[in-house]
């Protein structure tokens, strides 16, 4: 389910909780792990003052992390009931519904840096959605799942939930295929996948996972996952 309500009542007066799937313990530990291995290749300090756009927000906890650092942040995701509740938890936070798949990103002017996580594998027009970001900011946070392939392949998938594509198809591009389509926006690649990043539980996700060319995604129960940071090197070489 997308979320559940519930109510307290206290004398006269009604309190309603929702709860959405970014709650659970499992969506923290990833927000933990995953912003402790960027920070590790990040200088904080830089960051204060810096405009940055976050996609695909959810209910916008890792957004909140750049807020706490000095950074004024643009939220975006296709879910207009994520957005309320990150506005009803972050009060004054910027935040619009958007079809990431569907959007004309020069509406929202230039931005330092785009946080792209855990969004790029739930859309079905990867190509289209980097191009965008590409556009906006010399400099992408970029986290995904990947396929486990030695070539430039990006298969399409079908999902169904409140945390997965919203169109109901998203995609698993292999490390290669973003290697070659940054390239081709004009940006550089730094892989910052570590140990650091892996988490466990449920639904486990595994960053410092060993190539096999097997074109599989996942391994053990685990998701593999790319951390990246993009940089604008060149003009883009776009046919």
């Amino acid at each position: 389910m997308l979320c559940t309500a519930g109510h307290v009542v206290y004398g006269c007066s009604t309190i309603y909780m929702m709860e959405f799937i970014f709650d659970e313990p499992r969506y923290a530990a990833t927000r933990e792990s995953r912003l402790r291995n960027l920070f590790r290749h990040l200088d904080a300090r830089s960051l204060a003052g810096k405009r940055i756009l976050e996609v695909g927000c959810g209910t916008g906890e890792l957004g909140q992390a750049f807020v706490e650092a000095g950074c004024q942040v643009v939220s975006l995701d296709a879910r207009p009931e994520y957005i309320r509740e990150l506005q009803r938890r972050f009060p004054g936070r910027e935040a619009y519904t958007v079809d990431l798949e569907q959007w004309n990103p020069e509406t929202l002017g230039p931005f330092d840096a785009l946080l792209c996580f855990g969004l790029l594998y739930h859309v079905s027009t990867p190509e289209p959605l980097l191009a965008a970001c590409a556009r906006l900011a010399p400099e992408i946070y970029l986290e995904t799942v990947v396929t486990d392939s030695h070539e430039p392949v990006c298969p399409l998938v079908c999902e169904e939930g409140a945390d997965q594509a919203y169109s109901g198809q998203g995609c698993r591009p292999s490390f290669a295929w973003l290697l070659q389509t940054l390239d081709r926006l004009g940006f550089s690649v730094r892989d910052i996948s570590g140990a650091d990043a892996n988490w466990g539980g449920m639904c486990p996700s595994v960053f410092d996972w060993t190539p096999l060319n097997d074109g599989q995604w996942s391994r053990g129960g685990g998701l593999l996952r790319k951390m990246l940071i993009c940089s604008r090197q060149h003009t883009p070489n776009i046919a």
